[in-house]
């Protein structure tokens, strides 16, 4: 296995996290048909963004061999105990070296350790590639929606045998 490294963002990381999101949501945004939307909010990021980012949630940077950095994932408790993922993104010709499965298995973790019940995060169902690698993990679809102009799938995670949470409380902000 490569040697990878994940740590906790430093705001001296935003130039990087911002390259890092922008190459990788660029391919995202071609393939789930929102190349050309302005308001497609991954590509509309700046580095006062990402460092609100930091900031705010638990934000992770990833490394290959300790230098390249080649991912990123973001994590926030949400109310009701469950777990958000946002900007999750590794560089596109790095995605098969473990970094993806590396960074999940982090903020997983990090769910689990602030007592989250369930993790989620949006994905568009068209992506395939990201809908068979959600699954392989154990996430399942929730729901799906149309609310940023192509179909979205809500995929969770139960982490305890407790399905008392609720997502629509949990995901209205």
């Amino acid at each position: 296995m490569p040697n990878l490294l994940i740590r906790s963002a430093l705001p001296s990381d935003a130039p990087t996290l911002l390259e890092i999101t922008q190459a990788a949501f660029s391919e995202y945004a071609s393939l789930s048909g929102q190349a050309h939307t302005a308001s497609f909010a991954p590509l509309a990021e700046t580095e006062e963004s990402i460092l609100a980012a930091i900031r705010s949630k638990k934000v992770w940077i990833g490394f290959y061999n300790k230098t390249k950095a080649i991912g990123t994932i973001r994590c926030e408790i949400l109310p009701g105990k469950v777990a958000y993922i946002s900007r999750f993104a590794v560089l596109p010709n790095w995605q098969q070296v473990g970094m993806g499965k590396e960074l999940l298995a982090v903020a997983e973790q990090y769910a689990r350790q602030e007592k989250a019940e369930a993790i989620c995060l949006h994905t568009a169902t068209k992506m395939i590639a990201q809908v068979r690698f959600y699954t392989n993990h154990s996430y399942f679809v929730h729901s799906t929606s149309q609310d940023r102009g192509y179909i979205r799938g809500l995929f969770v995670k139960e982490l305890t045998g407790n399905a008392a949470y609720d997502l629509t409380a949990a995901l209205e902000k």
